[in-house]
C-alpha cells in the first residue's frame, strides 16, 4: 500500500511539472487501489497539482483525482487558496477553462458556488473580476447561473484592493456582453447603487468607460435610468476627474488635450474658477447626445 500511494503522489509531483503522461500511467496504477479517505487525505496537503491543472484546463486528470470525493471534500479544496490567495477556480477562470470550472463545480449547491465566488484571490478579486477583466462570456453567465438576484447584487458588491468590481472590469475593457450580463435583471434603485459604486480613487464604472473610450459601455450603464439620476451619475467626482467625461490628471489626456468619448472629443476641464469650472462641465455634458440626458423620458 505505502508503494501506491507514494505512486500516487508521483503522479501528483507529474502534474505539477506538466508531464501529463506519465501522471496518467500513474494515476491508472494506482488509484483503483487506493481509498478515496486515502487519496483526500493527500490531496488536502499538496493540493497545488490541482490548481497547477484547473490553470492548465486538463479536465481529463482532475476527473480523476477527485473522482469518488464527497461533496464537502470537493469544497474544502475548491476552498483552497495559494500564497496570493487564488483557488483552483481562480486558476481556471483565469485560464478560460469553462469544462474545468463545470466539472470542479458539478454537484456544487448553489450556496455553496456563493461562498466560491466571493472568495477573493490575488489583489482581493474574486472570480467575477477575472472573467470580466478577461471578458470570458460564457464562464461569467455559467458563474452566475441559478443566482437569485439579491445574492448576484451582493457579489457584483464585492471589491478588489484598489476598490473596483467586476464591474469597473468589464466597463474599463470595453465588454459589453460581460456588462450586459452583470446588470441583467438588477432593479433600477440596485443599478444605480451598483453605478454609484466608488474605487479607491473615486472613479466609478462610468469613469472607466468614459475614459477608454467605450460609448457602448456607458449607454449600456445608463440605460434605463431617469435624467435626474444620470446626471447625479455623471456629476461623481474621482481624486483625478472632476466629473466622468472629463478627466483632469490622466496622464494621457493631459498630452493629447482631448478625451475620446462616444463620437466627439471633449476638451479636458481647464477652467480655474468654480464658476468656470461648472460652466465648462455643463458643456462638456450638451456635447454628448447620445447618453440622453437632456432627452424626454
Amino acid at each position: 500500500m505505502a508503494s501506491l500511494l507514494q505512486q500516487f503522489r508521483q503522479a501528483l509531483l507529474q502534474i505539477e511539472e506538466g508531464n501529463l503522461v506519465n501522471a496518467i500511467y500513474d494515476l491508472e496504477q494506482c488509484l483503483p487501489f487506493i481509498s478515496v479517505e486515502e487519496k483526500y487525505n493527500i490531496l488536502v496537503q499538496w493540493w497545488q497539482p490541482l490548481h497547477k491543472a484547473a490553470g492548465k484546463g486538463h479536465t481529463d486528470i482532475i476527473r480523476r483525482i477527485l473522482n469518488g470525493l464527497t461533496a464537502n471534500q470537493r469544497m474544502k479544496l475548491l476552498k483552497t487558496q495559494d500564497a496570493a490567495g487564488d483557488t483552483a477556480l481562480h486558476s481556471a477562470v483565469g485560464g478560460n477553462h469553462l469544462a474545468t470550472i463545470r466539472y470542479l463545480l458539478n454537484e456544487i449547491l448553489v450556496d455553496d458556488k456563493i461562498e466560491l465566488l466571493k472568495i477573493q484571490g490575488n489583489d482581493d478579486e474574486t472570480l467575477l473580476h477575472y472573467a470580466a477583466g478577461e471578458g470570458h462570456t460564457d464562464i461569467i453567465k455559467y458563474l452566475l447561473e441559478d443566482i437569485s438576484i439579491d445574492r448576484k447584487f451582493e457579489l457584483l458588491k464585492v471589491k478588489g484592493r484598489s476598490g473596483e468590481t467586476a464591474m469597473h472590469y468589464g466597463a474599463c475593457e470595453g465588454h459589453t456582453d460581460i456588462v450586459h450580463i452583470l446588470l441583467h435583471g438588477i432593479p433600477a434603485d440596485l443599478k444605480t447603487e451598483l453605478l454609484k459604486t466608488q474605487s479607491n480613487y473615486g472613479e466609478t464604472a462610468i469613469h472607466y468607460a468614459a475614459w477608454d473610450g467605450h460609448p457602448d459601455i456607458i449607454n449600456i450603464l445608463l440605460d434605463s435610468t431617469s435624467i435626474e439620476e444620470k446626471i447625479n451619475l455623471l456629476k461623481i467626482r474621482s481624486a483625478l476627474a472632476p466629473h466622468p467625461l472629463t478627466p483632469t490628471g490622466i496622464a494621457l489626456p493631459q498630452q493629447r488635450g482631448i478625451v475620446p468619448v462616444a463620437s466627439c472629443d471633449l476638451p479636458l476641464n481647464t477652467a480655474t474658477t468654480p464658476q468656470q469650472r461648472a460652466r465648462q462641465n455643463q458643456d462638456d455634458l450638451s456635447a454628448v447626445p447620445h447618453l440622453g440626458i437632456f432627452e424626454s423620458e
